[in-house]
């Protein structure tokens, strides 16, 4: 065992001071300084003693010392989630990359969707807003050829007949008359008058407000958030941090969000304080 004075490369304290810098935890340091202030006469009369407790003092010290550094490590190794707060409260995830494109939020479509009318058809109850825009397509269809008939001259012309016939073969609600309209289509009539526009509808960004009892919680920013402190958070931190987690708006709405009801400030603190890796900011402008 190594004297006071000799020098050691392994990190152990080689004096009092240095156990007690050591030692983080209040109950060691109070060992330490009892074991100090046991006087010269005893330390003299039984050295190896001393010596033997000041071997467990180090020891403990130490090993509180490792787990303290671990703890710190983990901790500092833990990601910190940020989370952006608006004026009302509502939470969103910060830094989200938001899908620009329908084609990127309903991302259940099969890129091969356009193959055949049938492929097409198939896919309405998958994703209701394209059945919703086929619909559209279908009212727009039908009104071209009602103002068209109104715009024949002759009410018994063969044009008159033949836009009269086409017309009663298309009901006024969309909902029945949508799917026999784009089944019955020639091939090059179903890609210039559904496929094409379809595609442009696809290629542009979603009506978020229209649209968005039918968009995924993982495809917004603020569905994200509601998502993390649904499912990965305690209802304890949840309590802690006050937050309320509101599941639809209205019923059959898939709206839904997570509300902080105190400062962003004070959430940050209780966060800190309890160890949890969540942090609040006012949302930028």
């Amino acid at each position: 065992m190594p004297s006071k004075k000799e020098s050691q490369d392994d990190g152990t304290p080689e004096s009092l001071d240095d156990l007690i810098r050591l030692a983080g935890d209040a109950a060691i340091k109070r060992l330490a300084e009892s074991y100090a202030a046991r006087g010269d006469a005893e330390a003299d009369s039984d050295p190896n003693r001393r010596e033997t407790e000041a071997d467990g003092y180090r020891a403990e010290a130490l090993r509180r010392k490792k787990i303290q550094t671990q703890a710190k490590a983990s901790k500092q190794a833990t990601s910190i989630i940020l989370f952006d707060v608006d004026e009302y409260g509502s939470l969103a995830a910060a830094d989200f990359d938001a899908p620009e494109t329908r084609e990127e939020v309903y991302d259940e479509i099969p890129t091969d969707w356009h193959r055949s009318a049938d492929r097409l058809l198939a896919l309405r109850e998958l994703c209701r807003p394209l059945e919703y825009y086929l619909h559209a397509l279908y009212s727009d269809a039908r009104y071209s050829v009602e103002e068209k008939l109104a715009n024949v001259k002759t009410a018994r012309s063969k044009e008159a007949r033949s836009l009269k016939a086409v017309l009663d073969d298309m009901p006024e609600d969309a909902e029945a008359g949508a799917a026999s309209w784009i089944g019955s289509m020639a091939p090059d009539e179903f890609d210039s008058a559904v496929v094409q526009p379809v595609k442009t509808w696809l290629s542009e960004e979603p009506n978020w407000s229209e649209e968005s009892d039918y968009i995924s919680h993982e495809k917004t920013a603020e569905g994200l958030a509601f998502l993390y402190f649904r499912d990965d958070v305690s209802l304890e931190a949840i309590d802690l941090l006050d937050i309320s987690l509101i599941e639809g708006d209205r019923p059959g709405s898939n709206l839904c969000y997570a509300v902080l009801k105190i400062t962003a400030e004070e959430a940050n603190s209780r966060a800190e304080a309890e160890g949890l890796p969540v942090r609040f900011r006012s949302r930028p402008d």
